[in-house]
């Protein structure tokens, strides 16, 4: 039996998942972010002050305990780098077995008219990605969960900027480096996701660059 002033000792309680420190989760992302942070702090125990891994240093993108591209900077610089986090031909998302290249395209288009695109329009256009989303991922295996998770956080991020909201994008990055590591071998996915970083790096310090497809 359990009462309203009980603590949870454990992260499933009464039926509910909780936090350590006992307030329930109560969404897939708030879970996902939960874990990452969980995940994050035993990286950061992993690393010591030496080198840590590739998978490590993304989840420590994830929980802001490291710098995560595509988080900072003007609306318009960081929605044209997560459309090329979809399209790109070298580290979009486009290139993940499974994932849809039609979707990623869509949204990679969605994505750009995010800074000059009329709210209720733009609005409708993420439902029906969101819709889109739920279905790929009920149908998506391995690598491919990660780039469908990706989908689903950036919807999230695009209704928080339409409604005047901060978004981190945090989430939805770790996601889609997560996809590159699930499908690629070490050495393809290393060279994708810093591909992807010094895109981002070249465009938010080399404003001549900003518009280039890295």
């Amino acid at each position: 039996m359990t009462s309203a002033g009980d603590r949870p000792h454990s992260m499933i309680w009464a039926g509910f998942v909780c936090r350590h420190e006992g307030t329930v989760i109560a969404t897939d992302r708030e879970l996902r972010v939960y874990c990452n942070r969980v995940e994050g702090q035993r990286a950061v125990e992993r690393g010591g002050g030496g080198m840590i891994s590739l998978s490590d240093r993304v989840l420590l993108m994830a929980t802001g305990e490291i710098e995560c591209p595509g988080t900072e900077g003007l609306p318009s610089l960081r929605w044209n780098w997560l459309a090329d986090l979809y399209s790109h031909p070298v580290w979009g998302l486009v290139t993940i077995p499974g994932f849809s290249v039609s979707v990623g395209c869509e949204i990679s288009m969605l994505c750009r008219d995010m800074p000059t695109g009329t709210v209720n329009s733009l609005a409708t256009r993420w439902d029906a990605v969101d819709r889109l989303g739920a279905i790929g991922a009920s149908r998506a295996q391995s690598a491919a969960l990660y780039a469908w998770s990706a989908v689903a956080d950036t919807t999230v991020d695009a209704h928080d900027y339409l409604s005047g909201h901060q978004f981190s994008g945090a989430e939805a990055v770790a996601a889609a480096f997560w996809a590159h590591l699930a499908a690629k071998p070490g050495s393809v996915a290393e060279t994708c996701i810093a591909a992807a970083i010094e895109a981002w790096d070249s465009r938010l310090h080399r404003p001549s660059t900003r518009g280039a497809v890295a």
